[in-house]
């Protein structure tokens, strides 16, 4: 599952990044989309450092490296997709924000790795292969 996930994270950060440059070309993005799309990132960060910490006895040997990319960059970038051609009437409802998150956390995730794909480790908790 990983090496499906993984692709489609990279094809899809590409997406996202295609669009933010896009948008802000066409100067259609607010210092608010930065802010909010980083928060989005490091709450969803967050949730999935607790989920380890605290309710995970056994970690799986690729479960990282399929739960980051997917759910700090698939579902960013498949919300703002989404929400693309929609109306902006809510803030967070702007898929600038999903494609910021996207982007941000594609460039990060690497970069950061013993804290995102080497967390069980990390945190000491046994690696089931």
């Amino acid at each position: 599952m990983v090496f499906i996930a993984f692709p489609v994270a990279l094809v899809l950060f590409a997406v996202s990044l295609i669009c933010l440059i896009k948008s802000l070309l066409r100067k259609q993005v607010s210092l608010s989309d930065f802010f909010l799309g980083a928060l989005f990132s490091i709450t969803v960060y967050s949730l999935i450092f607790v989920d380890y910490y605290y309710f995970t006895d056994v970690a799986y040997a690729l479960g990282a490296g399929f739960v980051f990319p997917f759910y700090m960059v698939v579902i960013p970038a498949i919300l703002a997709l989404v929400l693309r051609d929609k109306s902006q009437i809510n803030v967070l409802l702007r898929s600038n924000v999903y494609f910021f998150a996207a982007v941000l956390s594609g460039i990060v995730l690497p970069l950061l790795n013993r804290y995102t794909f080497s967390l069980p480790e990390y945190l000491g908790i046994p690696v089931y292969h």
